[in-house]
């Protein structure tokens, strides 16, 4: 009888041990990665990102869309948004350029979204941008797009006006002239769009091409510079980012 109780005592401890040798395995697992060291506390900090108020920052590389309104919810709203958390302009605009889209608080009357899944989902030849404009436009009347990707020579810029798209216009640097819808608005006329550089003396059909610094210059006209951004006299505020 005492040996059954003894080699059950034996068991026992066994089991305790083991569970306790293994609990500090996991342990010295977990502080030695990277990706878990800190715990539960650490990896939700790290999926967040930075929310407090900042100063607004400028921007002008990728595509954006500038949208006259004020309510930067609702622009979350049309765009469709997933996995939506707020973010201040510093993390907002870091955390967009490799993945989601940062959607901006208000600036002079209007809301800026940009970031890769927006470049992403338009694609090199924008093909589903008539479809955005249009599903955007039935909220909201007056919104522009642009596009200024130096390191792949493609740029582009759209306007909807009174809840219709009235332009549409897209160069890929492979390609040429991709997108074309209306015709070119007084800003565009204005700062030499379409006009053939006489300078150059090559075989080439197309003369004329844009750039990164011509986009912000009709974005100035439809809308705001995002490079100027920086310089205006607002108060340090936050928006959302989110996965398109």
């Amino acid at each position: 009888m005492i040996g059954a109780v003894v080699a059950i005592a034996l068991v026992v401890a066994l089991v305790v041990y083991g569970l306790v040798a293994w609990e500090r395995i996991v342990k010295r697992h977990r502080e030695q990665d990277p990706a878990t060291a800190g715990g539960s506390m650490a990896r939700a900090h790290a999926a967040r990102p930075a929310a407090t108020p900042d100063a607004p920052r400028s921007f002008a590389r990728g595509d954006w869309l500038a949208v006259r309104t004020n309510d930067t919810e609702r622009v979350v709203a049309a765009l469709g948004l997933r996995t939506v958390l707020p973010a201040n302009w510093r993390a907002g605009l870091a955390e967009a350029a490799t993945a989601g889209v940062f959607v901006t608080p208000p600036v002079r009357g209007f809301v800026f979204a940009t970031g890769a899944d927006l470049g992403a989902a338009l694609g090199p030849h924008v093909h589903t941008l008539p479809a955005l404009l249009e599903r955007l436009a039935a909220t909201f009347p007056e919104l522009a797009w642009f596009r200024a990707d130096a390191a792949n020579d493609r740029h582009g810029w759209a306007l909807v006006r009174r809840g219709a798209v009235e332009r549409v216009y897209a160069y890929d640097g492979d390609d040429g002239h991709v997108a074309w819808h209306g015709e070119p608005t007084e800003a565009e006329r204005e700062l030499g769009c379409f006009v053939d550089d006489p300078r150059d003396l090559s075989d080439d059909e197309v003369k004329w091409w844009p750039d990164a610094a011509l986009v912000a210059e009709v974005a100035a006209a439809w809308s705001l510079d995002p490079r100027s951004i920086d310089r205006l006299a607002i108060a340090p505020s936050a928006g959302w980012l989110g996965r398109l």
